[in-house]
């Protein structure tokens, strides 16, 4: 029973260290980051606004097909 113990003991000791090494380590973000962060990465995926006249001055055809206009 007492090797029990020991053993217990010596295997808690390395995982409360290890469990407050890595909390310690660990970056502290606030709220907004992620959300200022999701908002670059949407940002991002807008078209660009010279693309929009581009497709603006596309015809559709009577098959579907564009075509640029002239």
């Amino acid at each position: 029973m007492l090797s029990l113990a020991f053993l217990s003991v010596a295997v808690a000791i390395p995982l409360v260290g290890v469990a407050i090494l890595g909390l310690r380590g660990r970056r502290v973000q606030p709220w907004e980051a992620g959300i200022d962060d999701f908002q670059e990465r949407l940002e991002s995926l807008r078209p660009d606004p010279s693309d929009e006249i581009q497709w603006a001055m596309r015809q559709v055809d009577d098959e579907g097909r564009t075509s640029t206009g002239s």
